[in-house]
């Protein structure tokens, strides 16, 4: 099958099958290492990166200080996650 050069901010460099599911080596426009990832969420739109547009927003939350939640009133912030 043939790919595309660039599929988001993944520029395909090789590809392979694997246990019937064809993978794809990515080199990210973040400048990471190259990763392989399957080639069917890349194709379809659903991954558009090595991972780091995920990890770069995972904590950048809606400030809830002083945000009433019932009975409960939000009064600092935290990295803890549950």
């Amino acid at each position: 099958m043939k790919y595309k050069e660039r599929y988001g901010m993944l520029k395909i460099l090789d590809c392979k099958r694997e246990d019937k599911r064809t993978w794809l080596l990515c080199e990210c426009d973040c400048g990471s290492k190259p990763k392989w990832i399957r080639a069917d969420g890349v194709t379809s739109g659903k991954t558009v990166s090595c991972g780091c547009i995920g990890a770069k927003n995972l904590f950048s939350a809606v400030n809830l200080k002083d945000r009433k939640f019932g009975l409960l009133t939000a009064k600092n912030p935290t990295k803890k996650r549950t």
